[in-house]
């Protein structure tokens, strides 16, 4: 993971999008690429005029590449046509974050924050979807894989395919190991589905629900007396 060339790049196969950041955030771009496992191949600063740079990168990464987004709090994402036109392509929201990709060493997951039942300066503890009274189960994540997203109400993290993840009880004991790829099919999967569909729905809603302004009526020029 980290910094590739483009041949590399082209190699491993799938489709490709293209980051555009300012230029002084290269640095940390390159640092959380590494941190968040995510293969790149910067591109040529043709115009350092302009302030930004890009690099690309497979589809399957856009939801890290969210993460990236949300800790430099700009940026854009964009297809690589758009690149190659020269347009803007679009924001990098947080609907787009939500999204995991089967296949992949890391699968990215959304849990919502009332499933946190509690947090120190080094991790949060958070009940696994699906389970609750007696057989509820917590999984403890380390806070710097977290990204809170959707104005705080939602946390994005990740978890690793096949590593072995301790779950712990309500009182906090260790009862049971579960592999990265189960826990993600048994209790994640169809949540940020269904977290990606309502917040989508919800813009859908927001979008319709707005109203024309209404015009102001012309004075007639008469004083009443």
């Amino acid at each position: 993971m980290g910094k590739t060339d483009m041949k590399k790049l082209l190699v491993k196969g799938g489709d490709l999008q293209v980051f555009k950041f300012g230029a002084r955030d290269l640095g940390k771009v390159r640092r959380m690429a590494k941190k968040y496992g995510i293969l790149y191949s910067a591109v040529p600063d043709r115009n350092r005029k302009n302030g930004t740079r890009e690099i690309i990168f497979h589809t399957e990464a856009v939801p890290r590449v969210n993460m990236m987004v949300q800790r430099i709090k700009s940026g854009r994402i964009m297809t690589v046509d758009d690149h190659l036109k020269g347009t803007e392509g679009k924001d990098a929201g947080p609907g787009q974050a939500a999204a995991a990709v089967p296949g992949q060493d890391r699968l990215d997951i959304t849990i919502a924050k009332n499933l946190v039942a509690e947090e120190n300066e080094q991790a949060v503890r958070t009940r696994i979807p699906g389970t609750w009274g007696e057989n509820a189960r917590y999984l403890w994540i380390d806070r710097k894989n977290i990204t809170d997203i959707h104005s705080g109400r939602t946390i994005l993290t990740f978890l690793e395919r096949d590593k072995k993840y301790q779950l712990y009880d309500s009182d906090n004991r260790a009862v049971s190991v579960m592999r990265g790829n189960d826990l993600y099919e048994s209790h994640y999967d169809k949540v940020a589905a269904e977290v990606q569909k309502r917040y989508a729905e919800a813009g859908h809603k927001a979008a319709a629900g707005k109203k024309a302004p209404v015009p102001e009526k012309k004075s007639s020029g008469r004083k009443r007396r």
